[in-house]
C-alpha cells in the first residue's frame, strides 16, 4: 500500500504547516491503533476542532491513504497497512531529512534532536546505497541559517518533558514560573498544558492557567518547575492554535481587530514589500513611489514594535492611535540620545 504525499496548503488559520504534518501523521497512528475512533473523540485527543478533524481526513484521502468511515464501528478506519509498514527513502528524501535534523533541531531550536537523528539512521538503512550516497554528498552543502534561540535547549529539557508528559497524559502541572520582567520574582499556579510551540525564537506553551481562569501563552524557558499533579486537566474544548494565532502580529492576539495601513518609502520597497510579513498582507505601488502595506490584525501592541524596528523607512497612515503611539515611542527614543 502506498507510497503516500500529503500536500499541506496553508488554509485559513492555518500558520505552521509542519505542525499540521505532525497533527496528520498523529491522526494516522490512532485510526491505525484504534479503528473505530469518531471525530468527537479525535478532535479530542489532538486538542483541534471536529472541523480541523473533517479537514485532515480529507487531507489523507486526496494523499490515497485509504481512510474510511465505518458507521458498524461508529469511527474511521484505515483499510491495509500504512504507517506500520516501512519502506526506503529516494535520495531527495533522505536529503532533507537529513536538512532538518541537522540544520533545525541540531542547532537547538527543537529538543528532539537525538530522537530525529536515530529515526534518520533507521530510515538510512533502509534506503538505497544510492540515495544514501547522494544525501552524504549534499550533508554540509546545505545551511539553514534561523534566527539565534534565547533558550538553553538543555536546561530547558526537563521542563519540556514534563510539559510534554502532561499533555500526553492530560494531567494539570504545579509551576513556578519567572514573571516577565526577569527580576527574581515568581509565580506559583497550576497549568494545564494543550499545545507546544516552536516560534519567535524560543519555545511557547499553550493551556489554561487556574489563577488567571484563561487561556495563557507561557515561554517554556521561564519555567523554575514544572511537576505534574495527576489531576485531570482543563479540557481544552474549543482552543484552536490556528485560531488563537490567526489574527496576532506575531504571538498575542487582542480581541479588537485594526486594519492598518502604513506607507513604505521608495528606497525600502525591495527590502520591505519583497516579503511576506503577515498572511493577511497586501501590497501595492503608489504614483510617487512609494508602496502601501495593508494588513489586518488583532491588536497593535506587537505591531507597533515591529513599524518602529523600520525607522523612517515605514510611517503609519492608518488608524490614528498606532500612529500616535509609534511617534510617541520613537520620541521618547529620540530623547534616550539627546542627553
Amino acid at each position: 500500500m502506498g507510497p503516500y504525499t500529503l500536500h499541506m496548503p496553508r488554509g485559513e488559520g492555518e500558520s505552521d504547516g509542519g505542525n499540521r504534518l505532525i497533527r496528520l501523521l498523529r491522526l494516522m497512528r490512532m485510526i491505525e491503533a484504534r479503528p473505530g475512533l469518531g471525530s468527537a473523540e479525535l478532535a479530542a485527543e489532538l486538542q483541534v476542532s471536529e472541523r480541523t478533524v473533517f479537514r485532515d481526513v480529507d487531507a489523507m484521502r486526496v494523499a490515497g491513504v485509504p481512510v474510511k468511515a465505518r458507521r458498524q464501528l461508529g469511527g474511521y478506519v484505515i483499510e491495509g497497512e500504512v504507517l506500520s509498514s516501512a519502506r526506503g527513502l529516494e535520495a531527495d528524501e533522505l536529503a532533507a531529512l537529513r536538512v532538518l535534523v541537522e540544520e533545525v533541531a541540531g542547532k537547538g531550536q527543537v529538543p528532539y534532536l537525538d530522537a530525529a537523528d536515530r529515526a534518520v539512521r533507521r530510515l538510512a538503512e533502509q534506503s538505497s546505497d544510492a540515495a544514501r550516497e547522494v544525501a552524504e554528498r549534499l550533508r554540509g552543502r546545505i545551511t539553514v541559517r534561523l534566527a539565534p534561540s534565547a533558550d538553553d535547549p538543555e536546561a530547558a529539557a526537563p521542563i519540556f518533558q514534563a510539559l510534554q508528559q502532561a499533555i500526553l497524559d492530560n494531567t494539570r502541572v504545579s509551576c513556578r514560573y519567572e514573571t516577565a520582567r526577569l527580576d527574581g520574582k515568581e509565580a506559583v499556579f497550576e497549568f494545564s498544558p494543550w499545545h507546544l510551540l516552536a516560534a519567535e525564537r524560543g519555545w511557547y506553551v499553550f493551556g489554561w492557567r487556574s489563577d488567571r481562569e484563561s487561556v495563557r501563552c507561557l515561554k517554556v524557558s521561564r519555567f523554575i518547575s514544572a511537576n505534574s499533579t495527576g489531576e485531570a486537566a482543563h479540557r481544552a474544548t474549543d482552543f484552536d492554535l490556528d485560531a488563537w494565532l490567526a489574527g496576532a502580529w506575531s504571538m498575542v492576539p487582542s480581541p479588537t481587530k485594526y486594519d492598518v495601513s502604513l506607507l513604505v518609502d521608495p528606497e525600502f520597497v525591495s527590502t520591505i514589500c519583497e516579503i511576506r510579513w503577515h498572511h493577511s498582507q497586501e501590497s501595492h505601488p503608489l504614483p510617487d513611489g512609494r508602496w502601501r502595506l495593508t494588513f489586518q490584525v488583532a491588536g497593535l501592541d506587537e505591531i507597533k514594535w515591529w513599524i518602529l524596528g523600520r525607522g523612517p523607512a515605514v510611517v503609519v497612515e492608518s488608524p490614528p492611535e498606532l500612529a500616535t503611539e509609534v511617534a510617541l515611542l520613537a520620541r521618547r527614543t529620540a530623547a534616550r540620545y539627546d542627553n
